[in-house]
């Protein structure tokens, strides 16, 4: 990153055989510039711009232009994806957008629109579907659990890759169809004669196919509950969402009453006080002591003069 929003001067970060790590650091020290830097690379966007076409709030304030470069891993084969922004009189162009694989072939070159594209075509996901499943924007936590089911299942299906199935189901019953279909229309002939060269073996043969892909339909059909289960699960995980954003409302509105202030002051005042009273009560119990000592002494010393004058 360089120019690129709270990062004037070249910046690094490194998640090279990292499994886990954390971001943290003071609110402005861009923290959520590294995940957007990432973002920018590979779609040439952020989650925060209102306007998904708008370039020119990622350069830094008072810099000409902004430049990110995501080295990232697909399937065992490394992409470098680049783009540099620039600014312009009336806002900001990429005037350059380029994506290499580890073998140094350009994948595209100097073409945003194109690198999208590209890159949605390796991830197998759109920026909206990457932004709701891999990285989640700041307040928009809970936007996946919130989605309609119909989206929230076409979005499972892309992510898990259980939408294969659903092309399988409907293609083995599209040819389910024609084969049973073919097999009527043999039927057909051989009981009315006109079928020249149709044997009982091929005709047992399309029942066979016609059987094998009615079970290949079942199977598909067996792996619905799955996702089922997981669009329960995210109901329910919204359902909580929902109970702990009311709880959250609730102790929003909770108000510090009138005079706490004051009253914190005058107990402090009155802790203080108390302090000093026991400090001086003890010092009065001390001089106390002091002073019985000392008639103490002068008993003594009375009884001393009484007995030298017998």
């Amino acid at each position: 990153m360089e120019g690129f929003t709270s990062f004037r001067d070249r910046t690094v970060v490194d998640f090279e055989d990292v499994d886990l790590f954390v971001i943290t650091g003071p609110t402005g020290s861009g923290k959520s510039s590294v995940i957007d830097a990432m973002i920018f690379a590979l779609y040439g966007s952020i989650p925060r711009l209102d306007d998904r076409r708008a370039v020119a709030p990622v350069i830094s304030r008072g810099m000409l232009q902004a430049r990110v470069r995501l080295d990232f891993m697909v399937g065992g084969k490394r992409y470098t994806a680049v783009r540099v922004v620039r600014a312009t009189r009336d806002g900001a162009t990429t005037r350059e957008a380029t994506l290499e694989d580890d073998a140094g072939n350009t994948l595209t070159a100097s073409d945003p629109k194109e690198l999208t594209k590209r890159v949605e075509e390796i991830l197998g996901l759109s920026f909206d579907h990457f932004t709701k499943s891999v990285v989640l924007p700041q307040g928009d936590f809970a936007e996946l659990l919130h989605e309609r089911p119909g989206e929230r299942q076409k979005l499972l299906q892309r992510l898990l890759g259980t939408e294969l199935y659903g092309r399988l189901a409907s293609l083995a019953g599209a040819r389910s169809k024609e084969a049973q279909f073919s097999a009527q229309l043999l039927e057909s002939d051989i009981a009315q004669g006109r079928a020249a060269g149709i044997t009982a073996e091929a005709l047992t043969a399309a029942h066979q196919r016609a059987e094998d892909l009615e079970r290949l339909v079942l199977r598909i059909k067996e792996q619905q509950p799955e996702i089922k289960r997981l669009e329960k699960k995210l109901d329910l995980a919204a359902q909580e969402t929902t109970k702990v954003q009311e709880r959250l409302r609730v102790l929003s509105e909770i108000r510090v009453p009138d005079g706490i202030s004051e009253l914190a002051e005058r107990i402090g005042e009155g802790r203080r006080a108390l302090h000093q009273a026991r400090e001086a009560h003890d010092k009065s119990v001390e001089e106390r002591r002091r002073i019985q000592e000392d008639l103490e002494k002068l008993r003594k010393l009375d009884d001393l003069r009484d007995w030298l004058r017998r």
